[in-house]
């Protein structure tokens, strides 16, 4: 049994697709199922493929073999930047959370006794195109991770819509279901019954 460099890089890219799935195990990182069994194959033909060419004298290798470790390499940045971009979401909805304004919705108007939302002028379409605006954007499957963050924060209405948007970040699904809001309990129950179909 010999090894060569190539076959060191093919093993060390098995070990790091293998090291993805560990982490994915452990909770480290949020993978899909799809993504664990392909990541835990890829690990299984690596090492395999590098142990049996150790055995085998005169391998030919392609050109470029260790080129191949960039792939897995690459799928840890890609994994810590969304690692990173989660916490940065989880962080800033926190802060958000701590500056938040109460729903004005139960205020009295100045010098009125009726709630300042009923003392609003009937002709402000702004605030509807803005509500539409939201909603929208809160059943986005492909919304940016901030934006539905500050929605999460800001508006409490649309939380069981951001729980059950897929694109909603773990950060903030956590946050969401530390709030202890029974819709938003309901949506993360039929998220996590979508996911593990």
């Amino acid at each position: 049994m010999s090894w060569s460099l190539n076959g060191a890089v093919i093993l060390v890219t098995g070990m790091l697709f293998l090291g993805i799935v560990i982490c994915a195990l452990t909770s480290v990182v949020s993978l899909t199922r799809t993504s664990i069994v392909a990541f835990g194959s890829a690990a299984g033909v690596c090492v395999g493929t590098a142990i049996v060419l150790a055995w085998v004298d005169e391998v030919q290798y392609p050109p470029l073999t260790w080129v191949l470790i960039f792939l897995p390499l690459g799928i840890v940045g890609v994994l810590l930047r969304d690692g990173y971009a989660a916490k940065h979401v989880a962080q800033q909805a926190e802060r958000a959370s701590a500056n938040a304004r109460p729903d004005d919705s139960g205020l009295l108007a100045p010098g009125s006794a009726e709630p300042f939302a009923a003392s609003v002028a009937p002709g402000e379409r702004v605030a509807a195109a803005s509500d539409a605006e939201d909603r929208a954007l809160a059943a986005n499957p492909w919304g940016k991770p901030d934006d539905l963050a500050r929605l999460a924060v800001n508006r409490p209405d649309l939380r069981p819509m951001i729980a059950a948007n897929p694109a909603t970040p773990t950060a903030v699904v956590a946050w969401l279901a530390s709030t202890g809001d029974p819709a938003v309990e309901r949506a993360l129950q039929q998220r996590a019954r979508v996911v593990s179909a």
